[in-house]
């Protein structure tokens, strides 16, 4: 569970994420030390990730966009598999049979790929947060 609590000393809103009340942490805003008060409101998971959504707007705009265009290409290897399908049934065997793999495979690896991109972005995220979160417990126990 995240606590957050404003800073004493300027004000600023505080979001500690792995300290623990009566523990000494660092506010980003002003870089005083300060102690975690007892009083401090445990927020949810939820508020948390909505943080870290709105502080890389742009790389989430990113992600969101290669898994619009995982969808895009699947939905064209579907018709790709359709219209293979319709030429092996009623024209030619080689070209239908031709389209019909190469939208399987050409399809199956761009779905993929553009999903991986997007979860890979999302990772290097939540690696920053994490690493962040790292830092501001080792420097509040200093």
């Amino acid at each position: 569970m995240a606590i957050k609590f404003n800073c004493p000393v300027c004000g600023a809103e505080k979001i500690v994420y792995i300290a623990k009340r009566g523990e000494k942490v660092q506010c980003d805003h002003c870089k005083a030390k300060i102690i975690v008060p007892d009083d401090a409101v445990e927020i949810k998971k939820i508020e948390k990730e909505e943080k870290n959504l709105n502080k890389y707007p742009t790389l989430i705009l990113i992600a969101r966009i290669y898994v619009f265009l995982a969808v895009i290409v699947g939905i064209a290897a579907l018709f790709g598999i359709g219209y293979g399908i319709y030429l092996i049934v009623d024209y030619e065997e080689v070209t239908g049979t031709t389209i019909l793999v190469c939208s399987l495979i050409g399809g199956f690896i761009g779905v993929i790929t553009f999903l991986a991109i997007s979860e890979i972005i999302k990772l290097f995220i939540d690696i920053e947060c994490n690493t962040r979160n790292i830092i501001n417990r080792k420097t509040a126990k200093k």
